[in-house]
């Protein structure tokens, strides 16, 4: 009996504890999709910005930039910086440091519908100090100079409520840094006092929040600050509606249980370890409708708008993380579609097939990428939409008409039916180093490369512009070299467009370097294929790993030490040095990265590429829509 009292008074005190303890402990504050509204049209979030600030400085850049070798450059950089944000910081009370401290958690910024017509009537309550009054023709005035400023006075108003449609908001997670945030608010309080704004304070759940109007006008701000988190917006009701949300006594549907949110964060978030920092979402047609919606001729917009089909995207948004074990970076992309994909979305068509690197894509090319498409049924559906607007046949006419009778071809025919579908993308480095000299060389695989080669030359001949050449037993046609001014030739490319056939793609360039080293790779007589080095074995070793079964159409591989290599090049290029030293005497910006270039010897190249390391990407089609990922290794 005892024994069973003394276990009755140890539960008693053990609850009293728990909730003594649970009292004296505030709840977490909602995130912000659990603050924001359903039809928010925009967002971006940071989840911690101290932490993500100290994974930073951790990643291959932070430690490179900390680089012995590589500090006393960036040093000088950021000083630099420094310096110029001088004047501003005076201006705002608070130092570069400062600024960038201020944000401790979570940041986000939001784009939010907005309740035009309750703005617009605030504004007419409350007429700035000193604003004459506004003389208006009257109803009856029917003299061109009444009708015009009736049309003016409504295409301003139609103007204003289209603005005043949408909000911005940012919540923002001060912690022990809260200070100098009221320091820096309340220095533009001020300043915007000094040029009208009128500052206003009410109190919403014990919570004040700030106003500053300028008058009838629509610029405005309304700010509170509860618990070193800082909650402002351009409208008072979102800032409000936030509170009301935080505090529990406004009871509607959140952004976090918006279906369509939901669901493109679902393909992004990632696993528990490489849970991202960084979160974006839009609603892009959420942001063409309000704004439609907003101006005149609404009506007409929105029925154009959905006979293209443009409602069928409903929402895009992705997500980044860094720091992980094996991945410096990991990005997500997800674009929501209709399933139905009518109208313009009709001409969304990837297809399978194979994502590796064309034979002639050389070993040091700084990457490719690879992409599948349908190409006929994605035509078919360009032609139905443009056929609705222009009218039937207007879009093989308008697209292809005036080409075919030019060339003395068919397009579609001869060329488009050649076509498999798969199409590739090369980059490389064009020496010497200069501006432009990262160069592309496109491909578009074809079914019979030897008739395709007869339609490009009797398409070729009836182009005078352009000249038939030969390069290792290839025929290739060269247009006309761009004109590179004088004064910026030595540190500046020259682009030259050809064309030709290479194995089996047909391929366009503006740069006769890279096209004869895709021959000399083709043929054997070139550094190797890029499908040979170690770095591409590792990326597409990868590709399977994160794709988890799903079939690409899309596939990506980088080597960031290769382009890195090209602007390093032209850092030491005494041509480019000129050009920098004449562009900082009117930029104080390039004035900076001069001073510092000057001032440090460069490290060797190796300094800086030990940080670097391969990259990849990759797509694929699902039912809800479009995915697209891309993943950095690890320097170490």
């Amino acid at each position: 009996m005892l024994f069973s009292i003394r276990c009755g008074i140890s539960a008693c005190l053990l609850s009293l504890l728990t909730v003594s303890v649970s009292l004296g402990q505030s709840e977490p504050r909602p995130t912000a999709p659990r603050l924001l509204p359903s039809d928010s049209l925009a967002y971006f979030r940071i989840d911690d910005t101290a932490a993500y600030r100290q994974i930073l400085r951790e990643s291959s850049a932070g430690r490179m930039a900390a680089d012995p070798q590589v500090r006393p450059l960036v040093s000088q950089v950021y000083t630099g910086a420094q310096d110029l944000f001088a004047n501003l910081s005076e201006q705002l009370g608070v130092t570069l440091d400062e600024l960038l401290a201020i944000s401790q958690g979570e940041l986000s910024v939001a784009l939010v519908p907005s309740d035009a017509e309750a703005r617009i009537q605030r504004m007419k309550q409350t007429p700035a100090d000193g604003d004459a009054t506004e003389t208006k023709p009257g109803a009856d005035d029917e003299s061109p100079e009444a009708i015009r400023e009736r049309l003016q006075q409504k295409s301003r108003e139609q103007r204003l409520t289209t603005r005043l449609a949408f909000g911005v908001v940012a919540i923002i997670e001060s912690g022990d840094q809260t200070p100098v945030l009221r320091r820096l608010l309340e220095t533009a309080e001020g300043q915007m006092t000094k040029n009208g704004f009128r500052r206003t304070v009410a109190t919403e759940q014990d919570v004040e929040i700030v106003s500053l109007q300028r008058g009838n006008r629509p610029q405005s701000m309304h700010y509170l600050i509860h618990e070193d988190t800082l909650v402002i917006g351009s409208d008072l009701d979102s800032v409000r509606d936030i509170l009301m949300r935080w505090k529990g006594s406004l009871n509607d549907e959140r952004l976090s249980g918006n279906s369509n949110f939901t669901t493109v964060m679902s393909h992004c978030v990632g696993t528990e370890e490489t849970r991202p920092q960084l979160t974006f979402y839009a609603d892009p047609y959420g942001i063409l409708d309000k704004a439609t919606a907003a101006g005149g001729g609404a009506g007409m917009v929105l029925f154009i708008i959905q006979n293209l089909g443009l409602e069928g995207i409903k929402g895009i948004g992705g997500s980044i993380f860094t720091g992980g074990k094996r991945f410096e970076t990991i990005s997500h992309v997800h674009l929501l579609l209709d399933p139905r994909r009518g109208g313009v979305l009709s001409v969304v068509r990837p297809q399978q097939g194979p994502v590796g690197p064309p034979s002639f894509v050389p070993a040091d090319a700084t990457g490719f990428m690879a992409l599948n498409w349908e190409v006929e049924k994605s035509l078919d559906g360009a032609r139905r939409v443009y056929d609705q607007i222009r009218g039937a046949g207007s879009f093989n006419e308008d697209i292809f008409g005036k080409a075919n009778r030019q060339l003395k071809v068919d397009l579609q025919t001869d060329l488009i039916t050649q076509l498999t579908g798969r199409f590739t993308t090369s980059r490389w480095i064009e020496t010497p180093a200069r501006f432009g000299s990262q160069v592309n060389l496109f491909g578009a695989q074809l079914k019979d490369p030897v008739a395709a080669e007869e339609t490009l030359g009797k398409a070729m001949a009836n182009l005078p512009d352009w000249n038939e050449e030969k390069f290792a037993g290839v025929t290739l046609y060269a247009g006309r070299e761009a004109k590179i001014p004088e004064a910026m030739q030595e540190y500046m490319r020259s682009g030259q467009p050809h064309i030709a056939i290479v194995g089996d793609h047909l391929v366009y360039t503006d740069s006769r370097q890279f096209l004869e080293q895709a021959i000399k790779t083709e043929t054997g007589n070139g550094p190797g294929a890029i499908s040979n080095l170690i770095e591409y074995d590792l990326i597409a070793g990868e590709l399977s790993g994160q794709l988890d079964g799903r079939p690409p159409f899309m596939f990506s591989f980088t080597r960031p030490e290769e382009s890195f290599r090209a602007v390093y090049e032209m850092l030491k290029a005494p041509p480019m040095r000129e050009g920098l030293r004449r562009l900082a005497e009117n930029n104080p910006v390039a004035k900076m990265f001069h001073q510092a270039l000057e001032d440090n010897d460069l490290p060797p190249l190796s300094v800086f590429t030990q940080y670097m390391a391969p990259a990849g990407s990759f797509a694929y089609d699902d039912t809800s829509g479009l995915h697209m990922a891309s993943f950095g290794l690890k320097s170490e």
